[in-house]
């Protein structure tokens, strides 16, 4: 005689709660991150055009080797409108980096937004035609999660109809 075994959980039902499990966690980061990167390319846009300018003082100068080109970063300081200090690095394009030394005195524009409840400034400097900087990484990263959250539950999918009948 055989002994009773406890009943166990077909693999298809493992593989829809990981599955979906990931899904409720991929999904709502995803949202939030292209969110801000949509509203920070609207502010970096608005900073183009005409608008109040502000001075920042040059702090430091980065050469940095990026693809095989280099890239220059400079850190400044600007105030925002409550007079508070903030350190802003920026990539300057070939041209920009040419008339800039630290120490010197820049024209800039600046926006103040808050962000997952935190208050931030972004600046760029006047004539600056470097791209300006995102976090479309982050986007596809979450992508791929999503992406990985379907897979398993198409892979369970295919478990419950094809081989949780030969079981």
């Amino acid at each position: 005689m055989k002994a009773p075994t406890a009943p166990s959980t077909p693999f298809f039902r493992i593989l829809f709660v990981m599955g979906f499990l990931s899904l409720v966690f991929f999904v709502p980061l995803y949202l939030v991150v292209r969110g801000e990167n949509v509203h920070q390319a609207e502010l970096y846009k608005s900073l183009t055009g005409p608008g109040k300018k502000e001075f920042g003082v040059l702090t430091e100068k980065t050469n940095l080797e990026k693809l095989g080109r280099t890239v220059h970063l400079y850190t400044y300081l600007v105030s925002d409108e409550f007079g508070k200090k903030h350190e802003v690095t920026e990539e300057v394009d070939e041209q920009t980096h040419l008339r800039l030394r630290v120490g010197d005195t820049v024209n800039v524009r600046c926006k103040t937004w808050t962000s997952l409840g935190k208050r931030r400034l972004i600046a760029r400097i006047l004539g600056n035609k470097a791209p300006t900087p995102n976090f479309h990484f982050m986007e596809i990263l979450f992508l791929n999660g999503i992406a990985y959250s379907l897979l398993i539950i198409g892979i369970g999918t295919y478990y419950r109809i094809f081989k949780a009948a030969e079981e």
